[in-house]
């Protein structure tokens, strides 16, 4: 409340007290849920998949039902590099703004 008062104090409008004072106040917060978002699909994807409901879990389904098991190892790694890396960028990510 102190930042929007503040923009408000030197004669600010609407919108420049939303783009100096609001946004920069809800930005982090904004940002990580949305990361946490995208994680938490990735992942969901996989589960779901796995269950019969298509995405990335659907690869690992049909792999172990037809016994390809290099194809398996391989769907495997790429879910688990995808999901670390989304990691390790949304962790950076929410260093820098936090």
């Amino acid at each position: 409340m102190a930042a929007i008062d503040a923009v408000r104090s030197v004669g600010a409008g609407p919108v420049q007290v939303f783009f100096n004072a609001v946004w920069p106040a809800v930005l982090p917060q904004f940002v990580s849920s949305h990361l946490y978002l995208w994680e938490f699909n990735i992942r969901d994807s996989t589960i779901l998949g796995i269950i019969g409901a298509g995405g990335l879990g659907l690869l690992i389904s049909e792999a172990t039902s037809l016994f390809q098991w290099g194809r398996l190892s391989t769907v495997l790694l790429v879910i688990i590099f995808l999901v670390a890396g989304f990691d390790a960028f949304s962790r950076r990510i929410r260093k820098a703004l936090l």
